[in-house]
């Protein structure tokens, strides 16, 4: 409106000299002009005898029309009484006694009509050069008229109600679908439109619209299914906040809003990352600052995964998940029951990072327990592979870890000292944080029997036939040198709990007690000891912990000192386990000392386990891709396989330690599509070294059938790769394309970094080299090849491969593809069979 008021000033500012009085200002003095001459005396007069003589014919005309009503109604009962033969001689004179009324009425009206004409004709015309003066006027502002309409009409207006349907959404508490109502787009208009992101809230894009709407459409999804709050509600007191505690789910906020993503996203699962939530406070990051940081919900969920919470509470979606603790049948060939003793009471003490949490128990119960373990250790028959153990040099041993890749799993911190030669060989320290995968060996050597760790170094599943540690397929001399540098590493003995004097371990009652123990804090949930084989969960379900009432959570004697909340609870309980014991209510949850932060993300994981489950047309499709690669990276994760390898993109943690990303092990990008799957089934049964030169090794993890499969369907799974049995059948090459990759091979001289046949190198070099090329027929899959020549980038970003065929998506050559199909003719022949 304004725009338009200043366009017409604009005009009438053009106007002023030549039409003056056409401008507004022109045409509203001669409106005045004109009110003026219709407020005179004898205007005035004349209007009011206008006024008098058109009142007066109106009440003749009245007059006039009702008679004649009448006039008509009795002529025609008149005639019906004629044509009747009745008597009608009254009706003829009512009728005639009409006319005659009508007769004097009739002149009255011709006398009032020809003095009211011209005096309204000399009004209509004073009044209409008015009328033309008002409608130029009206004219040059029907613009802005038309948007003060328009404007009102806004004003007036009622809101528009946007209601989405979520129809057969999910199950109520008898088991029917119902459907949800979600109004939220009636006040956050822009929540799906671009343009909108600096604008205040309630209209402002949604900070995630690509990434969220790509695959779920408000149209179908709603806001409530991740953002919870009361879908119906039209204030922001219903809808958002909650505060009437009548409302089960209040409006999530922050990264709580993850929590959502359980209800549709029950059975996802990533890959972990390295940082802890302590470190992430500590450093005050952001969440997309976080190295490797998936969402609150997933590093939750990896938690929950690494302390176990299922080994004691029954948790839907986590029944086969296996045991991480040792196994404790043969403790006594592995440890002392002083070390035992003193790691039951505090297990923090010898290794403040472990996941083994703190029972907190009394010495009765400590050496109860011992004397349990020691004495079943004495009906085992277990021994090592060899008897002895041949002496070894530490600081050999120190190098070898370090080369070997033991730091894929163990923390580096407090493995060496300064000046330490083995030092030179490690890039970047790994810290002791709680994400790493093995354990803190700083302080091992006063844990083992030096003949048990060399027998576990040499094989560590002949000690547990189901142990993660993998065997690193080492000489007489590298274990004995590892173990030597291992065993150096010592705690101050002097710090350990005492057993109670006059304890024996031999004593029947003594270990009955042990026995009874370790049922109740259900030891065997982590660790396989026999006897328990059959033995159930210790502790309270977990399934649907999320919708427990406040009410029926026990406070203890901190009711009067904290919020009496859900979170605060729950929170509570997972900084210190202990915290609602009383002197008659006994708490038995071990203690795992979580930091606020990983408390909260806890927590988050607990509501998110409310009992809703939505329906499929909302829920994630479980289709065999997500099967495969959510058990191929439960099996990835388990045996910590991206501690070594970079994959989907994620952690490759050794190369922190070793820098150079040329001798580190390979980036797993597009391994589905690139390497055949009967090698890979061979290749994780029987590990190889496919560059001999590099120090570190692929262990060799003992892998079941089952989880061999595992991986091979992850892989494909990652590359939705259809895999069959592959067979490449040289014979059928163009031997003319052959020739011709022969002769690219040699112009792009791809021995300068590729070899053709194991040989021994100089260490200096052995970074710049690439894989032996005579394994690509028995490994690689011919359209992979491809894929990698037409550019490397893609697949393993900072890869040392040019791309000599492609550059940002563009062809160099015009024959490039050509090219890249002969070479990799040629390269498939290499390592194939003779005729």
């Amino acid at each position: 409106i304004t725009e338009a008021e200043t366009a017409l000033a604009t005009e009438d500012a053009q106007m002023a000299t030549s039409n003056p009085q056409d401008t507004q200002e022109g045409l509203h003095a001669r409106i005045a002009e004109l009110n003026a001459a219709l407020q005179t005396d004898e205007f005035v007069a004349r209007e009011t005898q206008l006024a008098e003589i058109e009142d007066a014919l109106f009440e003749v005309e009245r007059n006039y029309q009702f008679t004649k009503a009448i006039y008509d109604e009795v002529y025609y009962e008149w005639k019906e009484q004629q044509y009747q033969g009745d008597d009608f001689s009254s009706g003829k004179a009512e009728w005639e006694e009409l006319a005659a009324h009508m007769t004097e009425l009739q002149p009255i009206i011709d006398s009032l009509t020809q003095l009211q004409i011209p005096l309204r004709l000399e009004v209509e015309a004073a009044r209409g050069d008015l009328a033309v003066v008002e409608g130029e006027l009206a004219e040059r502002r029907e613009d802005i008229t038309e948007l003060e309409r328009r404007l009102d009409n806004i004003g007036n207006r009622s809101i528009e109600i946007i209601q989405i349907v979520l129809r057969d959404f999910e199950l109520h508490e008898w088991n029917q679908p119902i459907m949800r109502v979600d109004r939220c787009e009636t006040c956050h208009m822009g929540i799906n439109r671009a343009g909108f992101e600096d604008w205040p809230q309630p209209f402002t894009t949604h900070p995630k619209r690509t990434d969220i709407f790509g695959n779920h459409s408000p149209e179908k999804f709603g806001c409530t299914p991740c953002h919870d709050g009361q879908g119906p509600g039209l204030t922001v007191k219903d809808a958002h906040e909650g505060q009437d505690h009548h409302w089960d789910f209040p409006m999530l906020a922050g990264a709580d809003i993850d929590l959502g993503c359980q209800k549709c996203h029950f059975s996802r699962i990533e890959l972990g990352r390295l940082m802890t939530e302590e470190q992430i406070e500590n450093a005050d990051l952001e969440p997309q600052d976080v190295p490797y940081h998936p969402s609150k919900l997933i590093r939750g969920q990896k938690m929950i995964r690494d302390n176990q919470c299922y080994a004691c509470h029954e948790i839907a979606g986590y029944e086969d998940m296996p045991r991480q603790g040792p196994q404790l049948n043969t403790l006594s060939s592995k440890t002392s029951p002083e070390w035992t003793y003193d790691w039951l009471k505090d297990p923090w003490r010898f290794r403040p990072t472990t996941k083994m949490p703190n029972f907190i128990l009394p010495d009765s119960e400590a050496v109860a327990i011992t004397a349990f373990l020691y004495r079943l250790a004495e009906s085992s028959d277990w021994a090592p592979m060899d008897g002895k153990r041949p002496r070894g040099r530490a600081e050999r041993g120190g190098r070898f870890m370090a080369e070997f890749g033991c730091y894929g799993c163990h923390p580096t911190e407090g493995m060496y000292k300064d000046g330490d030669p083995a030092l030179d060989l490690i890039a970047e320290s790994r810290d002791q944080g709680r994400w790493i995968h093995g354990p803190d060996l700083t302080r091992v050597g006063s844990k083992l029997d030096p003949v048990w760790l060399y027998s576990w170094l040499k094989n560590p599943r002949h000690y547990w036939p189901e142990s993660r540690m993998p065997s690193l397929r080492l000489t007489d001399r590298e274990a004995a040198d590892i173990a030597e540098f291992l065993l150096s590493h010592r705690d101050n003995e002097s710090e350990r709990a005492q057993m109670p004097a006059g304890a024996s371990l031999s004593d029947d009652a003594l270990v009955g007690m042990g026995e009874h123990w370790i049922r109740t804090y259900g030891c065997y949930g982590c660790h396989d000891i026999k006897g328990f084989e059959d033995a159930g969960k210790v502790s309270v379900s977990l399934s649907e912990f999320g919708t427990k009432l406040v009410e029926e959570l026990f406070f203890g004697d901190s009711v009067t000192t904290m919020d009496h909340t859900w979170e605060a609870w729950t929170e509570g309980k997972l900084i210190y386990s202990r915290r609602f014991a009383t002197e008659l209510v006994i708490q038995r949850m071990p203690d795992f000392a979580f930091s606020p932060g990983e408390a909260d993300t806890m927590a988050l994981v607990l509501r998110s386990w409310d009992g809703r489950r939505v329906l499929e047309d909302y829920s994630d499709p479980v289709n065999t891709w997500m099967q495969h690669r959510r058990k191929g990276r439960l099996t990835a994760e388990y045996y910590n396989c991206a501690g070594c390898h970079i994959l989907e993109g994620q952690r490759g943690d050794i190369r922190a330690v070793i820098g150079n990303p040329g001798l580190a092990p390979p980036n797993l990008n597009t391994e589905g599509r690139k390497v055949q799957s009967n090698w890979l089934y061979r290749f994780l049964t029987d590990p190889f070294t496919i560059r001999p030169w590099l120090t570190v090794r692929m262990p060799t993890f003992g892998f079941s059938d089952e989880h061999k499969t595992a991986v091979v369907d992850y892989f494909h799974a990652l590359e939705e790769y259809e895999a069959s049995y592959d067979y490449i059948d040289v014979s059928t090459y163009d031997p003319a394309s052959v020739r011709a990759g022969r002769e690219l091979f040699d112009l792009y001289r791809c021995l300068s970094c590729h070899v053709l046949e194991d040989k021994a190198v100089d260490p200096a070099e052995a970074a710049n080299l690439a894989p032996n090329l005579r394994l690509a027929f028995g490994r690689l899959r011919p359209e992979w090849v491809v894929d990698w020549l037409r550019d490397p980038q893609v697949i393993d970003a900072g890869t040392r491969m040019p791309s000599y065929f492609y550059s940002e998506g563009e062809r160099l050559y015009d024959d490039a593809d050509a090219q890249m199909d002969a070479l990799r003719d040629y390269l498939m022949t290499l390592g194939a069979p003779k005729p």
